[in-house]
């Protein structure tokens, strides 16, 4: 469904069907690209191996540290690249790495695993050559739609976007459209479909939690 379709789905189950609208249709659109990135963060809907200014870090020996794309939501797994020939990385936390090894931010050598703070990723060794950081991520939407173009979001998933949209726009305070009751049912069909939003502390600790190999040598 393209974004035209999906307004017109919301003016359907609104009922915001004539003009003047309550809701005007840039509101609408933003809402609905809105409750694509909702979407995709809460059921980690795009997985990306392949997009080269998401995923490829370009290293440059001597440096241990790099910031990564801000569409990026969860590292599934990483890799060190040098002349083509990838060796997996672990995925570590900072108090895991100072248990095994408290001089690893200076230790020159060959990366073995990296940690990311989700802003950064800092390599568990300072590399000596130059090299690449490949990441397979769940993401957020590339782009935002139009009205002439489509979520990116699988298909099957586009009509449940407009619960968000009409969430939001029931929820706007002092409105003629105003009704939290609505709000509260569309909020809810939401958040079963999608998943409930994920809280700063539970983002971080499951970040320190990935699985860990080789626990005991690196």
């Amino acid at each position: 469904m393209n974004g035209t379709a999906l307004i017109e789905e919301f003016r359907d189950l609104s009922q915001d069907l004539n003009e003047p609208y309550l809701w005007d249709d840039t509101f609408v659109l933003g809402k609905l690209n809105e409750a694509e990135r909702e979407a995709a963060d809460r059921a980690r809907l795009l997985f990306d191996d392949a997009t080269v200014t998401v995923v490829d870090i370009a290293v440059t020996a001597g440096t241990a540290k790099y910031a990564t794309s801000p569409l990026i939501l969860d590292i599934e797994r990483a890799f060190w690249v040098v002349s083509d020939e990838a060796t997996p990385l672990h995925l570590y936390d900072r108090h895991e790495l100072d248990r095994l090894r408290d001089d690893w931010r200076t230790e020159s050598d060959t990366p073995t695993g990296l940690v990311w703070d989700g802003v950064n990723v800092t390599l568990n060794r300072v590399p000596l050559v130059d090299g690449t950081i490949h990441l397979e991520v769940h993401r957020l939407p590339a782009t935002s739609f139009t009205a002439s173009t489509s979520p990116e979001i699988p298909t099957i998933h586009h009509t449940e976007l407009v619960s968000w949209a009409l969430f939001r726009a029931f929820s706007v305070p002092d409105a003629d459209g105003a009704n939290p009751e609505l709000a509260g049912v569309y909020l809810g069909r939401f958040e079963r479909y999608f998943g409930r939003k994920r809280g700063a502390n539970l983002r971080r600790s499951q970040r320190a939690n990935k699985p860990h190999v080789n626990k005991t040598w690196w």
